[in-house]
């Protein structure tokens, strides 16, 4: 009897640390955190913000205090027109003018004489209503042996489809007021392409003359002849 009583004290002994072996561990909810930011190595917690990116594949936005993406700067870029670029390359201290058939204007050695041609290959598709100006210019005007004068001629021709003839031009040596002598050299090609051409080329010094022109009968694109007429101190 006395065995039994010492027995069950024995075991009643035992329970409360049997029940504290028993108990569960309740993870710590710091610890998570702590080792994931070990594993990245930032020991910032804070919130991030995703970097923003330009879904055109362009340069970056920049993003305003609204949060939209700030206006980018539109520009375009116009090409010169061609003729305009052929004009360009003239002196500005030169004189240019337009003329046409019937024009009885007078230029001097150096200015520029323009004449307007409409663009297309063929004239079936010329336009008419945006010519563009092929420009002639007679300076360096010198001796060339006896009874003769050298002068350059300057031909620019803008991008007109097709390549401009220079057929019937005919350059002629004159005294400034009486008429054209006799035929003087042709330039040569008698075809150009676009660009600026210089031809070196002689004609007859009328004897006696002070003040020297110089004709050329360029054909514009109807085929009518447009005179022009250059004139300056015949050389001595």
């Amino acid at each position: 009897m006395r065995y039994a009583l010492l027995l069950a004290a024995a075991a009643i002994a035992a329970l409360p640390a049997a029940t504290a072996h028993a108990a569960v561990a309740v993870p710590d909810p710091t610890a998570t955190t702590s080792r994931a930011a070990s594993a990245t190595g930032s020991t910032d917690t804070g919130p991030r913000v995703a970097p923003a990116t330009d879904p055109t594949g362009t340069a970056p936005h920049v993003a305003s205090a609204t949060g939209t993406a700030a206006p980018r700067a539109a520009h375009s870029a116009h090409p010169a027109d061609t003729a305009q670029a052929a004009d360009a390359t003239h002196p500005a201290d030169t004189v240019r003018a337009v003329v046409g058939p019937g024009d009885d204007r007078v230029f001097a050695f150096g200015d520029t004489a323009a004449i307007a041609y409409p663009v297309g290959a063929y004239p079936a598709e010329f336009d008419w209503d945006r010519p563009r100006e092929v420009g002639f210019r007679v300076d360096t005007v010198e001796r060339s042996g006896p009874g003769h004068v050298r002068y350059r001629l300057t031909v620019d021709v803008p991008e007109l489809g097709r390549v401009l003839g220079l057929g019937g031009i005919d350059p002629r040596c004159s005294a400034a007021s009486g008429p054209p002598g006799g035929p003087g050299e042709l330039p040569s090609p008698g075809e150009l392409e676009s660009g600026r051409h210089t031809f070196r080329l002689t004609c007859p010094l009328p004897a006696d003359t002070a003040d020297l022109g110089i004709h050329l009968s360029p054909r514009d694109a109807r085929g009518d002849t447009v005179p022009l007429v250059f004139t300056g101190p015949a050389p001595s």
